[in-house]
């Protein structure tokens, strides 16, 4: 399913290629900007639901007692896990998922002001 920001490109696209612009000359250019936006939403939203479960995680963590039993599930195994280095690794986890979305802001936000360049340079 398409974003609203992509609905509006393909909008665009139709509306160039019904006043005279050729197809190619426009669809070629925005429809990868198209793609590729839509594919940083998706894996965004990967990422924030990975982001909302080990915040889950670690609110949980933090509500066990020091001498508390924790496991790992490994494979089909569990294994045993100090609450120490569980909790720092929730917390990386979360440091890593945060960096990525931030990435992925500046990655949109650059894709979109290209995306928006070439509207402008088709429609002039």
């Amino acid at each position: 399913m398409l974003s609203a920001r992509s609905r509006k490109a393909c909008t665009i696209i139709l509306s160039l290629c019904a006043i005279g612009y050729r197809s190619s000359q426009v669809s070629r250019a925005l429809l990868y900007f198209i793609a590729d936006i839509a594919k940083n939403h998706q894996v965004r939203k990967q990422y924030t639901i990975q982001l909302g479960e080990n915040e889950l995680v670690l609110k949980e963590l933090e509500l066990l007692n020091e001498n508390s039993n924790v496991f790992k599930l490994i494979g089909p195994v569990l294994v045993k896990q100090d609450l120490a280095e569980a909790n720092a690794n929730v917390r990386k986890r979360i440091e890593y998922i945060s960096a990525e979305l931030k990435r992925l802001d500046g990655t949109l936000q650059d894709l979109e002001d290209k995306q928006n360049s070439k509207k402008e340079s088709v429609s002039c």
